[in-house]
C-alpha cells in the first residue's frame, strides 16, 4: 500500500528530481540561464513565478519529496489574470474571488528581489452597489489538478486587514459548494490578522484522489479584507502517496500528514501518562475531532502539558549548546498564559530565555528545541498546541525526531511550520494530524530574535490516533 523507503525528510537538496519543465540545477547555478529555460519550457508561467521557483527552496529543504516539476499544477501570481482560478460562493451569494492592487491590502506580495507591483485575489462582491453578504459568508478560489498528480507541494502567500479571518485549503472531489462530505481539508488557520503584512504558507499532502485545490476564506465587513497572492504548486514524488484509493482513511474528512497548521477547536480531557491535566485542559470545543475521526481522546504514551506546575516530561535542547533553552514564564515577554476561554484562572507558559542569567544572550535566530518522548507503540498522534509572539515575527516548527535534541537533523522530519508569526501577544492554537514515521521525540521549536522579543509555547496536548495508514512505520515520505 506504500513505500517501505526510510524516511528521507530535512535532508539535503541533492535528493531533488528534475522537473519536466526545467532543470532545477539551472535554477541554482545561474538564475538568468534558469529563468529563460523556463520561460520557453512553461508557457503558462509568468517571468515572476519562474523567479520565485528559482528562489524559493524552504519547502523543498524541508522535503525532499518536492519537486520543481509543475506539469499539471496550476500556478498563479494574478497579475495578468485569474489563470484557471475560479470563484464559487457560499449559498450563491452576493460574494467573490476578484483581483485588485492597493485596496483592501495596500500591494500584493513580491519576492524579495522583486520591486514590481502587480495584483493578488481579495473577497468582493459580485454585483458593485447591490447589499454585501452576511457576515461570515465563505467563498472558494478553486482550480483543478491534473489526474495524474497524486502528491503535491503548495506555496501561497497570504494577508488580512482590519479585522482576523479564517483562512483554508481543502482538496476536492468537485469544485465549489457541492461536496462539502467528501471534502479533505489541507491546511486552517483561525483568527488571522497580518495588519496588511504578507506571510507564506507551505504544505506538502497527497491529493486523496481528489483533483481540485480550494482556497477558502469569509467576507467579515465592509472594512476588513483579505488577501491570496502568489500561488505555487509542485508536483510531490511521496511514495506514500502513490495508491490514492488504498491511502485515504475510511472517514471522510481527514487531515493527511502534511506541514498543515490546523486551528480548529474541540472537547476533550487530556491526560499526561496516567495523570489528568487540571480541569483546565477540558475545554468545550470540537473540530479536530470532527475533521479527522481518526483523532482519539487517548492520551496513554503521549504526554501533554499545561506547564502550570513543571514542565512535565519536556526538554529543552538549545542549539550548538547556546546559552538558551526553554523556560517557564507567567506575565513576561507575553503578558499571560493561554486559558479556556471560560478559564478565568492564570498560570505557566514556555518561552526563550537564556540558561545563565547576566551571560552574553545567544546569537540571533540560535534555535531551541522543547522535546519530549512519545510511547514506543504509536504510530500516530494528534497535537494541540498554543503559541504566541510578542515584538518581532519568528518561526515556529515541530519535528518528530528519533533522537532529542541537535544530533539527529539529518532524520528529523518537520511536521508543521509557519514562517514570520507575528501575533502581537495574542494567543492562536494550532493542530496536526500525523504519522510518526518510526520516530519517537515530539520537538517544538523556535529561535531567539533578542532581549525585547518574546514566543511562548503553551498547553501542549497530545493524542492518540488510529488512523490506518500510519500503521506501517517505514510508511514515510520519501
Amino acid at each position: 500500500m506504500a513505500s517501505s523507503t526510510k524516511p528521507r525528510a530535512c535532508q539535503r537538496l541533492t535528493n531533488l528530481t528534475t522537473g519536466s519543465n526545467c532543470c532545477v540545477w539551472n535554477m541554482f547555478l545561474n538564475h538568468r540561464i534558469s529563468v529563460s529555460i523556463c520561460i520557453l519550457l512553461m508557457a503558462s508561467l509568468t517571468l515572476k513565478e519562474v523567479q520565485a521557483a528559482a528562489t524559493g527552496t524552504i519547502l523543498q529543504t524541508a522535503d525532499p519529496s518536492c519537486t520543481t516539476n509543475r506539469s499539471g499544477t496550476p500556478s498563479c501570481n494574478f497579475d495578468k489574470g485569474t489563470c484557471t482560478y475560479t470563484s464559487y460562493a457560499e449559498n450563491n451569494r452576493n460574494l467573490k474571488w476578484i483581483r485588485t492592487t492597493d485596496n483592501p491590502i495596500p500591494r500584493d506580495w513580491q519576492p524579495s528581489q522583486n520591486s514590481a507591483s502587480g495584483s493578488y485575489m481579495t473577497l468582493g462582491t459580485t454585483i458593485p452597489g447591490n447589499p454585501p453578504p452576511p457576515p461570515h459568508t465563505k467563498a472558494l478560489l478553486s482550480t483543478a489538478i491534473s489526474k495524474g498528480v497524486s502528491a503535491i507541494c503548495l506555496e501561497f502567500h497570504y494577508s488580512t486587514s482590519n479585522a482576523p479571518h479564517n483562512i483554508r485549503v481543502w482538496s476536492q472531489a468537485d469544485p465549489g459548494y457541492t461536496s462539502r462530505d467528501t471534502d479533505v481539508l489541507l491546511w486552517e488557520m483561525k483568527d488571522v490578522n497580518t495588519s496588511s503584512q504578507w506571510r507564506t504558507a507551505y504544505v506538502s499532502t497527497c491529493l486523496w484522489d481528489r483533483l481540485y485545490i480550494a482556497f477558502e476564506s469569509e467576507f467579515i465587513n465592509t472594512v476588513g479584507g483579505v488577501g491570496i497572492d502568489y500561488i505555487s504548486i509542485t508536483r510531490s514524488i511521496r511514495g506514500d502517496c502513490l495508491t490514492t484509493t488504498a491511502a485515504i482513511p475510511t472517514t471522510t474528512k481527514v487531515i493527511p500528514k502534511t506541514t498543515a497548521a490546523i486551528t480548529t477547536t474541540r472537547t476533550t480531557t487530556y491526560i499526561h501518562i496516567t495523570t489528568k491535566i487540571p480541569t483546565k485542559a477540558t475545554t468545550p470545543t470540537t473540530t479536530l475531532l470532527t475533521a479527522d475521526p481518526s483523532c482519539t481522546t487517548n492520551g496513554t504514551g503521549t504526554p501533554s502539558c499545561n506547564f502550570d506546575k513543571g514542565t512535565c516530561t519536556y526538554i529543552s535542547y538549545a542549539e550548538n549548546n547556546s546559552n538558551l533553552k526553554w523556560i517557564r514564564a507567567q506575565d513576561h515577554p507575553i503578558l499571560h498564559d493561554w486559558q479556556p476561554a471560560k478559564n478565568a484562572a492564570s498560570g505557566s507558559y514556555m518561552t526563550l530565555g537564556t540558561t545563565i542569567p547576566g551571560n552574553p544572550p545567544p546569537l540571533p535566530h540560535t534555535k531551541a528545541l522543547l522535546s519530549t518522548a512519545i510511547s514506543k507503540d504509536v504510530s500516530a498522534i494528534c497535537i494541540e498546541f498554543h503559541y504566541s509572539t510578542s515584538n518581532a515575527p519568528r518561526s515556529i516548527r515541530v519535528w518528530s525526531q528519533a533522537d532529542p535534541g541537535y544530533t539527529s537533523r539529518d532524520t528529523d522530519v518537520l511536521l508543521w511550520e509557519m514562517k514570520d508569526v507575528n501575533t502581537s501577544s495574542q494567543w492562536r492554537t494550532a493542530y496536526v494530524s500525523t504519522c510518526l514515521w518510526d520516530r519517537h521525540y515530539i520537538a517544538f521549536e523556535s529561535e531567539y530574535i533578542d532581549t525585547n522579543a518574546g514566543v511562548g509555547i503553551d498547553y501542549i496536548s497530545i493524542t492518540r490516533s488510529n488512523r490506518g495508514d500510519c500503521l506501517k512505520t517505514t510508511n514515510t515520505p520519501s
